[in-house]
């Protein structure tokens, strides 16, 4: 979260800059932040693991800055998931999921003067923590690459309305399986831990979100 903070700080400083030349000066420059509903699709697979599938709605947050006429720049895509649906089992405690696209190269082509196609790619980390009912868990952290695709509309001025997909695939992961989880006072039993052999994980995280833009 962090370098996402730092990003948009680094972006408005580098606007700020642009206010100060004259208007001739100026070169165009598109930034948009929005939120909204998503709901995240994850196939995973590796040595001694079960095939599985887990279907988690959240919240996705997604940011874009591109500058000059060929529209290229920075993003970043975050997503807090909770997961509802794993096909190796019901979980009943609280789970939850993080799947960050971390700073990345973005593009963007203009359709008209309201509508834009955007898309990016850069490196991907997802974080999933299941939980069952006899306080023990299943914690992965993946990592791999991920890319984001969708079309951004613009119906007033400061106003944008995002509609995409996020694409990952993760080829590494590390996993520790707990028992005797305390949530209260932060204690576990490591049951089991180290790299996942033959990993993947398949991403596939659809969005719809509302935010504000700037550009000239």
């Amino acid at each position: 979260m962090k370098k996402g903070f730092f990003c948009v700080l680094l972006v408005f400083g580098i606007s700020a800059m642009g206010f100060s030349q004259d208007e001739t000066e100026r070169f165009p420059i598109n930034i948009w932040f929005s939120a909204g509903p998503s709901f995240g699709n994850y196939f995973m697979n590796g040595k001694d693991l079960e095939n599985s599938y887990t279907g988690s709605p959240g919240v996705n947050l997604n940011f874009y800055a591109l500058f000059g006429e060929k529209n290229m720049g920075i993003f970043f895509n975050y997503g807090i998931m909770f997961p509802v649906v794993n096909s190796t089992r019901e979980n009943y405690e609280p789970s939850v999921q993080l799947d960050f696209i971390l700073l990345g190269f973005g593009f963007g082509y203009d359709i008209n003067e309201s509508l834009m196609l955007h898309f990016g790619i850069g490196p991907n980390m997802n974080m999933l923590f299941l939980h069952s009912d006899t306080n023990s868990g299943d914690y992965f952290i993946g990592l791999g690459l991920g890319g984001d695709i969708g079309l951004t509309f613009n119906p007033i001025k400061f106003l944008c309305i995002n509609v995409g997909t996020t694409l990952s695939y993760n080829f590494s992961a590390y996993r520790e399986i707990r028992n005797n989880i305390d949530f209260r006072n932060n204690k576990y039993d490591i049951v089991e831990s180290g790299w996942v052999n033959h990993y993947s994980m398949i991403g596939i995280k659809p969005y719809i979100t509302i935010g504000f833009n700037y550009y000239h």
